[in-house]
């Protein structure tokens, strides 16, 4: 991302098996964090029946997925984006800002 402030990055997040394969039946609440540069500015699962803020860090899985939208901070620098839930270990990616 550009550090001018205006990049955006969809990050797809998936509830995997140790296979890799999406498990699509559990649709559990996650937590999403970050630290450095940028922000988190939503959150979603595209369930139809789902009426939880897109602001909210704690979104649901639906069908085992969700997204979070991050945006480039105006400093340079790495965005540590961690999600986490019960039952299973957290997952950490790292976005540059150049």
């Amino acid at each position: 991302m550009k550090a001018h402030g205006q990049d955006l990055s969809y990050v797809l997040i998936e509830l995997v098996d140790k296979k890799g394969n999406i498990i699509s039946h559990n649709d559990r609440k996650i937590q999403i964090s970050h630290k450095g540069t940028g922000k988190i500015i939503g959150s979603g699962n595209a369930s139809p029946t789902d009426m939880a803020s897109f602001g909210s860090l704690q979104p649901m899985l639906f069908k085992g997925r969700a997204m979070v939208i991050v945006r480039s901070g105006y400093e340079p620098g790495e965005m540590k984006l961690t999600v986490s839930a019960g039952g299973v270990q957290p997952a950490t990616i790292a976005l540059k800002t150049k």
